[in-house]
């Protein structure tokens, strides 16, 4: 016979008779002292129902509740008043989504209670589970933030999830689009479903049209660089998300623009339109960001001695990264493997962010303008060092070969030969 319920009650007397009255009903009950009940519930089978007489002090309680809600949160509970008077016990547990009985509640009545107890407890089972595989779904590309653009950007991010409607994110290529899009369908309703990214870059001209509407089955559509596509397939994906209901599809798109008047887009995504800002405009994520990937690093080159020191750490904070948070990445990985499982420091860096920075510093110019000048040099550096090929150039920088060109044309650069890339 399974145990359906404990009931933690000092008095012995009444302990029994309550147990004896549950016997009686064809259940298994057993019981203890609360004080003991923290030491013999958690080597108990799982109980369905927690009866616990709710003590006269405050501390007492407290102790208590934290106890039962870690060794079985799943169990139901129910708390017994207390023999004599403890209104600021009562209080206390106020809101805790419990029933208070009769100091001697009627065996029937607690029976009664099982099924629903069963039924909660299968319903806490299901979203601790549904909490896992968010974060399991969000384990490969955490999101991970400090600044308060970003997290401003994420509190915007949690308001939107259970919208349904399409989003657009607009910035620099590299900071993470496609990481912001993945976490808003796993918070969203849509979690179950298939999430689909997309890109120009990586589907046949000849079958473009044909794989969206394959994409658009269902789910959440992740579109990358959506001002490359077609036109007749920006309207067609724009038509079809206008159209989207409950069975069809949620559109995110990516984009290095805001969404633009014509046709309508703006008013389409009026409202949902996020900027994802540049690595540069926050330099206190960055930290936080070079550990996430030294710690993956860290198990895949079985380096535990694997850790950044405060001169690397200053150099990455200071660097302008053109390619965001993509091409920090690429640095981080690079500057792991030649630290040979030691400390990364200042040696280990390439020389466009270990050396651009403090060159146009000692100049004597501002902060913002060395930055904008490294950011100049490192694209000027990536093209000589593949030779004017800017598709060698763009995966250096760890950007697009579109985003590279938009970045040669701020940097006031000239554009490498078209037949060189």
């Amino acid at each position: 016979m399974a145990e359906n319920v404990w009931i933690l009650d000092s008095n012995l007397p009444a302990r029994e008779k309550l147990a004896l009255g549950l016997g009686d009903l064809g259940l298994s009950a057993h019981g203890c002292d609360p004080e003991d009940a923290l030491h013999r519930l958690p080597g108990a089978a799982s109980p369905e129902l927690l009866l616990s007489r709710l003590p006269v002090s405050r501390k007492a309680f407290e102790r208590l509740e934290r106890g039962l809600s870690r060794t079985h949160p799943f169990a139901g509970r129910a708390w017994l008043r207390p023999l004599q008077g403890a209104s600021e016990v009562r209080d206390a547990r106020a809101g805790t989504g419990f029933a208070i009985l009769e100091p001697h509640p009627d065996p029937g009545l607690i029976a009664s209670w099982l099924p629903s107890t069963r039924q909660r407890a299968r319903g806490l089972r299901a979203a601790a589970l549904e909490r896992l595989e968010t974060q399991r779904r969000l384990s490969a590309s955490p999101i991970v933030a400090t600044s308060p653009r970003s997290i401003a950007l994420l509190e915007a991010l949690e308001e939107l999830a259970e919208d349904d409607r399409g989003v657009w994110f607009y910035g620099e290529a590299g900071t993470g689009k496609e990481v912001l899009a993945r976490a808003l369908h796993a918070w969203s309703p849509r979690r179950r479903a298939p999430f689909s990214t997309f890109s120009i870059r990586e589907a046949g001209a000849s079958h473009l049209w044909t794989e969206v509407c394959d994409l658009l089955a269902g789910g959440t559509l992740f579109v990358e660089d959506f001002e490359g596509l077609p036109e007749a397939i920006r309207a067609g994906i724009l038509a079809r998300s206008a159209e989207a209901t409950d069975d069809g599809f949620r559109l995110i798109v990516g984009s290095r623009q805001a969404p633009s008047p014509k046709a309508g887009i703006a008013s389409l995504f009026s409202g949902r339109a996020l900027r994802v800002p540049p690595l540069r405009e926050r330099p206190s994520d960055i930290p936080l960001l070079v550990d996430h990937f030294i710690e993956s690093h860290r198990r895949s080159l079985s380096a535990p001695g694997l850790c950044a020191r405060n001169d690397a750490l200053a150099l990455l904070k200071a660097y302008a990264w053109p390619g965001n948070i993509r091409e920090l990445a690429s640095v981080v990985a690079g500057a792991s493997r030649r630290a040979n499982g030691g400390p990364i420091g200042r040696e280990h860096l390439p020389t466009r962010v270990a050396g651009a920075l403090a060159n146009g510093l000692e100049n004597g110019q501002s902060l913002r303008a060395a930055r904008q000048r490294a950011e100049r040099r490192s694209v000027q550096d990536a093209l000589e060092a593949a030779g004017g090929h800017r598709g060698r150039a763009a995966q250096q920088l760890g950007i697009s070969s579109r985003s590279l060109l938009y970045k040669i044309k701020e940097c006031g650069l000239r554009a490498p030969d078209q037949r060189r890339s």
